[in-house]
């Protein structure tokens, strides 16, 4: 198990070796640190490759000398497999050995201009710690990579925040929205926010942290311009939030970054796609959907004593419908107070942001305060007019607004129903737009156990099975509490996730009613999808997705620390994988032992609830609908960036319909 301590340790061995005067024992790295036993002190090779990534940002910042990077670079590279598992640090002599033997064998200096292939992602996050340090900000370095304290994260969130200030919330918002327009960010009314990795031969400059600056800025919406030099304040506090950005290296800077995880790789990776959720994303909703979540909303079974909440729901639907209507994709939209009043008084009521409330303690984005300005629909600008915010974030905000009003009104257990209900009523309704048999809740027996299926659709020889689940991010996993996360994880994919590979298994044992006695079940195409009501970032994107469950299905976590509640958390996270790897037994093709998972997670999809009615609103099948990005990535991690990209290469074509033009009574988005 690798320590964060280990950094430094391997750094004083190789200037230990460095110092030596007379000649020592070495041997090759392979023969002198392999372990013969197994035990979770033990290091994997992956655990070796992350302390050698580490190691070279803490060179190219200016914390570590080259010699212990290149060291390192030469002992990795000499251990035997995968499958290994080698000494810790704490074997002092065999890694003296080891670093005696990879000494003299380390290859000549790395010119910063001429990196090797594979390390601009090291070469731009030690520049950006090394920057940060210049202007007085103490980075620190660990085999887990840099890192930031309380008080210097504090000190750079404030700094930016009030380079914000002083520009103006309205005037940053403005500049955003421009920029995105500019740089061709906008696509059928959605913004794209993805990582953009350049080709293996191409390295990626870091990016503009969007979503923390978009929350900065609406924090100060009301706030006038306090600067004579608006442009010097922007450039300042881009680039300040970009070096902070690129220090807590969530980025990826080129297509095959990541692509391959090991089950060590495992928590640093849900990690990276929250950080990076929070610092350069925004929830989006294309307002194509809220059609399908209104009707599904009137076509629910509603709790007695709750008319009057879906009255109020069906008028904020109608108010959001032709709020929506009048905005712009790539600009904000600015309204008089009191014809917002008089129009949409439904969402004035439940969705307005009162001047100076908007994150109103929010400037750090993983302090105690997460960000709360994606439930309103209308800011507060002066005492005239108010702001709203290009559709598809707007219609986001619509339906965190509406669902809240729900979970306010109705009650827990009410409003839990109805919501876990309309999601599945709202793929329902979509689906049933394609010929195809649909089933709602499709119930049927495994021995003496009732199962269902949210919803079930046979086109032909192929099934698509969808698992709604009404559970969403919650604050405190947004400022980066990872067992938090880790627990919201389980419940919004893993345990989906589990019923779909169960559902599957059986539908191959002839349990379900969706196959005949007689039909050859083995070769019929399964698609499966588990469906959340608002994205939660990468870890979402069906490429991440699928590398984090093959990294981890035939592993279990463990917590490092004596915590109850971390104890809880990876124990269910741990139960599950459990179920999941018995039924994967029966449906996975083997070999030597292994699942061939690989081809087996193409055809699983985790979708935010927007992203699915989106793909089955252009696809020209359900099939369709999710086949269009299935065997497609870009890099992007971001569900809008791929389709984009897949659209402007004419990759969608035979899927999908092609996006409407701008001035089409049918294009929705951003009309």
């Amino acid at each position: 198990m690798l320590n964060d301590s280990d950094l430094d340790a391997f750094i004083q061995l190789v200037r230990r070796v460095e110092r030596e005067t007379s000649p020592q024992p070495e041997t090759h790295p392979d023969a002198v640190l392999r372990a013969e036993e197994q035990s979770d002190r033990l290091l994997h090779p992956n655990e070796l490759s992350r302390l050698h990534r580490s190691l070279r940002i803490a060179w190219f910042a200016g914390n570590a000398c080259e010699s212990s990077s290149q060291t390192l670079h030469v002992i990795v590279q000499e251990l035997s497999a995968e499958d290994r598992r080698y000494l810790p640090l704490s074997h002092c002599d065999e890694w003296l050995s080891a670093i005696r033997w990879a000494v003299p064998r380390a290859g000549p200096s790395v010119a910063e201009s001429h990196l090797p292939r594979g390390m601009d992602r090291e070469f731009h996050v030690g520049s950006a710690c090394r920057r940060l340090h210049d202007r007085g900000y103490p980075v620190q370095f660990g085999a887990f990579g840099p890192r930031l304290d309380d008080e210097a994260r504090e000190a750079i969130a404030r700094r930016v925040d009030s380079l914000i200030e002083r520009i103006g919330g309205t005037t940053t918002l403005q500049g955003i929205c421009g920029l995105l327009g500019a740089t061709g960010k906008v696509h059928d009314g959605m913004w794209l926010l993805g990582h953009r990795p350049g080709s293996p031969d191409r390295t990626t400059e870091p990016a503009i942290p969007i979503g923390w600056l978009l929350a900065l800025a609406l924090r100060h919406i009301h706030a006038p311009p306090s600067t004579s030099h608006p442009a010097e304040s922007w450039k300042a506090a881009v680039e300040l939030a970009i070096d902070f950005a690129a220090s807590l290296d969530c980025q990826r800077y080129n297509q095959f970054d990541g692509f391959n995880l090991g089950a060590t790789d495992f928590l640093q990776s849900l990690e990276e796609s929250l950080v990076w959720r929070e610092l350069f994303t925004h929830p989006q909703v294309p307002p194509v959907a809220l059609e399908t979540i209104r009707l599904a909303f009137s076509q629910i079974t509603w709790p007695d004593g709750t008319d009057d909440l879906r009255r109020d729901v069906d008028n904020l639907f109608a108010e959001s419908d032709r709020l929506i209507a009048a905005l712009s994709v790539d600009r904000l939209t600015k309204i008089p107070t009191e014809a917002v009043r008089s129009a949409f008084p439904h969402l004035w009521r439940h969705a307005r942001a009162r001047r100076g409330a908007v994150n109103a303690k929010y400037f750090d984005p993983f302090g105690a305060h997460p960000r709360d300005h994606d439930q309103f629909v209308f800011f507060e600008s002066d005492g005239d007019h108010v702001l709203v915010l290009p559709p598809a974030l707007t219609a986001a905000a619509a339906c965190v607004a509406i669902f809240t009003s729900v979970h306010r009104r109705a009650g827990k257990a009410k409003a839990g129903d109805i919501v876990g209900d309309t999601m599945e009523k709202a793929v329902a309704i979509a689906c049933r737009s394609h010929a195809g048999c649909v089933d709602e809740r499709l119930v049927y027996r495994e021995g003496k156990t009732r199962l269902d299926i949210d919803v079930a659709v046979r086109e032909g020889p192929q099934l698509v099975l969808f698992e709604a689940k009404s559970k969403s991010l919650t604050a405190k996993a947004r400022t980066g509490n990872m067992m938090v996360f880790l627990f919201d994880y389980v419940n919004g994919f893993i345990v989906p996730l589990r019923q779909l590979v169960r559902h599957e298994r059986n539908i191959k044992r002839g349990l379900t009613p969706l196959t005949q006695p007689e039909e050859d079940i083995d070769s019929a195409r399964i698609m499966k999808v588990a469906v959340s009501p608002l994205c939660y970032g990468p870890s979402s994107d069906h490429v991440l997705a699928s590398s984090l469950v093959r990294a981890i299905v035939q592993a279990r976590l463990r917590s490092a620390v004596d915590n109850p509640q971390h104890a809880e958390a990876l124990d269910s996270f741990n139960k599950e994988l459990d179920q999941i790897t018995k039924y994967l037994e029966h449906i996975a093709s083997a070999e030597h032992g292994e699942f061939d998972l690989f081809r087996y997670l193409l055809d699983l999809f985790w979708l935010d609830l927007g992203q699915l009615l989106y793909a089955l609103h252009r696809g020209r099948s359900v099939v369709d609908a999710l086949s269009a990005l299935r065997c497609l990535t870009f890099g992007t991690h971001d569900y809008w960036t791929e389709a984009a990209f897949a659209d402007h290469q004419g990759l969608t074509g035979r899927y999908w319909h092609p996006v409407p033009p701008a001035d089409s009574p049918d294009q929705r988005l951003g009309s």
